[in-house]
């Protein structure tokens, strides 16, 4: 019905409308219909060309994604949790799994429990699977457990798990990625192994050690600074001194201190100081304290260790009382041998002296003179014996003083020689002194303790020896010559050797015939390649390394001097060698022997070290024995022309009533024995060390008395007696070690040609009373440095005082040199 209707009205528009119109109406709408079709396939094209982009570059991303995934070394699951049974759904599992767990993908999602079953049994509870409601009502959680790999090597896993709620699926989604972290809780354990021996070492050091940043905030302390604030080291972090130090004025100083070490990030000492601790004690600690710079070279605060030296105070105070009283106890020592050494020799000159005069008299009978040889037996001993103890006591107070000055060797060997060949004699020994060719006849050395070795190692030898005889050879070793210069003494051309006095085989030297290289003393022909400048007046010398110093000149060491003495005596078991040098030790053969005090040869060994030498000795049972001794040789040579000795004066000594007895027992014994010229020696008591000073008061009439006494100025015959005595027996450095016998003396007494000068000349100002005193007092209190000094501002006004308190001074004699201070102040006055 509708149709027929649209055809009635299509027909009466066809009627009113012309074709042409229509035909042109529909053009226009096609035209419009397809321009609408064509954009709007334009923009589908862009579209699915956009989308085809999207879906390749979603492609790319997550290809790259996958290779990201893939090459991690970490594992990457993603997990869906039902809210109704919280059982977890593997989603995804990267292929770093392996790399973490070392089971792959496909084995863990396989095999159903592998991975929960290699879970350290201690760490099961603390595994995803065993908080799944937990972990994921958190959102996100980090789990850290250990797990066994394939190989059953354990592992350390740290697990970061993120849960959301996904609203459109209704579940959890969980991602978590595994990372292996072995190697970080290996380290963590070492550093905390290292942390804690660290704050073991620490603790147990008794120092404070502490931290403190710029605020002096403690950032770390041992134990032994919290007991001293009586606290714990966790109560101090964070706290200041302030909080802890009961001292205001310490906190002050320690932050000004500290100030100042990081202003100039350098290290600061703080002297020792007095302070009290907590129980109010006192106590001195010394600080250092050093900045504290973190990598960055950034100033952070300070680091600084505080020390308790209360106990080196203490221990600095009983050692500085000791020394005192050593120092005190050694002044006491030294003046008590000084005043022993007068009081016992004086007299024990006396005896022996009276002894040996009394010896000789047609009145005595033989039990008599036995007994008088008993007695000089006996004073010879006791003296030799209060001589070494003095010796010994000098140098173990480092007193000793070495006197360089020029010795003459050959005559040195030929006075030993004489000395000890009536002894030899009356034992039926030998004794041979000798030296070869190339042996210097001058060195420069100290004469007097040279030739106190050579007489105690000669004594010794022939004390010992009661078959044969005993010999002294003397060498030349030139520096850098290892030979010794003595083992093959038979092959040295042209020795020169010394004739023996004792010796009837003289020229037999190791039982080998040498008679027809030998040359006498005085043959000065083979002398004289030994000549050279000789050096006359006082020596001003000092040893400095390997060279002597004389006066300007620096002798260089050119070799060694070599003594060896060789005896056919009892010999010495090897295995007592180590008691041969100590002082008061004999070995058996010498407590057989039964004589000496065990200090010859300790005393003889330090006195070749003083002079710069070594000693050796070799010795076997009844086989004798060799000891051998090196001096160093400088390379100065002399002359051997003698210079005049210089013409001196003498100052005449008041002689006691002891001296003047036994002068006048002398006068009568000897009679007319000495020569009488003019200007010859006068009364000098200082020819014999041992005379007390205070017996020699200087006066000012003394030069009248003198030439009243003595109006020729004849030599008083006990003083040149005793000054000859001390000079040429043995009486060196108030030691006698000759023999004192008077026909020994008479057969040596030499003529006299010099005198000694006045002590105070008359006609120059007296000493000050202030120079008296001051002197008097260092000899009391036994300074030697004062002494000196003291001395050495009268070198120029009193010259021969200097040298005599010089000479005193060296041989601390403090006795003697005590009296005559007191002397010079009477004389003074």
């Amino acid at each position: 019905m509708i149709l027929p209707l649209i055809r009635r009205s299509l027909a009466k528009v066809l009627d009113r409308i012309s074709l042409g119109t229509v035909l042109n109406i529909l053009a226009h709408k096609v035209e419009e219909r397809t321009a609408e079709l064509s954009q709007i396939n334009k923009l589908l094209e862009a579209e699915i060309a956009q989308r085809r982009s999207i879906e390749t570059s979603l492609a790319e991303s997550e290809a790259r994604l996958q290779d990201i995934l893939d090459t991690a070394s970490a594992s990457i699951i993603l997990l869906r949790v039902n809210p109704t049974d919280y059982q977890p759904e593997t989603i995804y599992l990267s292929r770093g799994h392996e790399i973490v767990f070392g089971y792959s993908p496909e084995e863990t999602i396989s095999i159903k429990g592998l991975w929960r079953s290699r879970i350290h049994p201690e760490d099961v509870s603390k595994i995803f699977f065993s908080r799944v409601q937990e972990i994921c009502v958190l959102g996100k959680t980090v789990l850290e457990y250990r797990f066994y790999d394939r190989d059953g090597k354990m592992r350390w896993i740290s697990d970061n798990i993120v849960s959301r709620w996904d609203e459109t699926a209704q579940c959890w989604l969980v991602t978590a990625v595994a990372i292996d972290i072995t190697d970080r809780k290996v380290a963590e354990a070492e550093r905390l192994s290292q942390q804690v021996f660290l704050r073991q070492i620490i603790d147990l050091v008794p120092a404070a050690i502490f931290v403190k940043d710029r605020e002096g905030r403690y950032l770390a302390a041992n134990q032994t600074t919290a007991n001293r604030y009586g606290t714990t080291v966790e109560a101090m972090q964070g706290k200041t001194a302030k909080d802890f130090n009961p001292c205001p004025e310490e906190i002050v100083e320690y932050e000004i201190n500290n100030q100042e070490v990081m202003e100039t990030r350098r290290p600061k000492i703080i002297p020792s100081r007095l302070s009290w601790n907590r129980a109010g004690e006192p106590v001195w600690n010394q600080v250092i304290i050093s900045p504290f710079i973190d990598a960055q070279e950034e100033i952070q605060g300070v680091v600084g260790i505080s020390i308790d030296v209360t106990s080196n105070k203490q221990v600095e105070k009983e050692l500085r009382q000791a020394k005192e009283a050593a120092e005190a106890a050694n002044r006491a020592k030294s003046l008590f041998l000084a005043k022993m050494s007068h009081e016992l020799r004086t007299p024990l000159n006396a005896i022996l002296g009276f002894s040996k005069i009394m010896q000789p008299s047609a009145n005595l009978t033989p039990e008599q003179k036995q007994n008088l040889a008993i007695i000089c037996h006996s004073g010879e001993y006791l003296l030799s014996l209060i001589n070494q103890v003095l010796e010994l006591s000098t140098i173990e107070s480092h007193k000793i003083t070495i006197n360089y000055q020029k010795c003459d060797i050959y005559a040195l060997l030929k006075e030993v020689e004489e000395m000890f060949s009536l002894k030899a004699q009356h034992k039926g020994l030998w004794l041979t002194c000798s030296h070869t060719i190339d042996t210097p006849q001058y060195i420069y050395t100290d004469p007097t303790k040279l030739r106190q070795i050579l007489i105690n190692l000669l004594g010794n030898g022939l004390k010992f020896t009661k078959v044969g005889g005993v010999s002294l050879l003397v060498g030349y070793q030139p520096l850098f010559d290892r030979r010794h210069p003595l083992d093959n003494f038979d092959n040295i051309n042209q020795p020169a050797n010394l004739e023996s006095v004792g010796n009837p085989n003289t020229g037999y030297i190791n039982g080998v015939d040498n008679s027809n290289r030998l040359a006498r003393l005085d043959d000065t022909n083979n002398l004289n390649s030994f000549c050279g400048s000789e050096l006359n007046g006082e020596l001003n010398t000092e040893l400095n390394g390997s060279c002597l110093r004389v006066d300007d000149e620096l002798l260089p060491m050119a070799g060694n001097i070599i003594f060896r003495i060789t005896d056919t005596g009892v010999g010495i078991d090897p295995q007592e060698f180590t008691l041969l040098f100590q002082p008061f030790s004999q070995t058996s053969s010498g407590q057989q022997i039964q004589e000496g005090t065990g200090l010859g040869l300790h005393l003889s060994q330090q006195f070749v070290h003083l002079l710069g030498g070594e000693m050796t000795v070799s010795s076997q049972v009844d086989q004798g024995s060799t000891f051998k001794f090196s001096l160093p040789h400088f390379s100065k040579v002399f002359s051997t022309t003698k210079s005049p000795a210089p013409s001196v004066n003498c100052l005449d000594l008041l002689d006691n009533s002891l001296d003047n007895l036994l002068n006048d027992s002398l006068d009568n014994s000897l009679d007319d024995s000495f020569d009488h010229p003019s200007n010859h020696l006068v009364s000098d008591s200082f020819a014999d060390p041992s005379t007390s000073l205070s017996d020699a008061l200087p006066k000012k009439s003394l030069s009248n008395r003198a030439s009243n006494k003595n109006p020729h100025n004849a030599p008083n015959n006990y003083n040149s007696l005793r000054r000859f005595a001390g000079n040429n027996l043995g009486y060196h450095s108030g030691e006698f070690s000759g023999d004192f016998s008077t026909m020994n003396i008479l057969s040596n007494i030499p003529p006299f040609n010099y005198s000694l000068p006045n002590l105070v000349s008359t006609n120059i100002p007296p000493l000050s009373s202030n120079w008296l005193l001051n002197f008097q007092e260092s000899v009391i209190q036994g300074d030697i440095m004062v002494m000196r000094s003291l001395t050495q501002e009268i070198s120029l006004s009193h010259p021969l005082l200097y040298q005599t308190l010089n000479y005193l001074t060296d041989e601390y004699k403090l006795e003697q040199l005590l009296d005559l201070a007191q002397a010079l102040d009477t004389y003074t006055r």
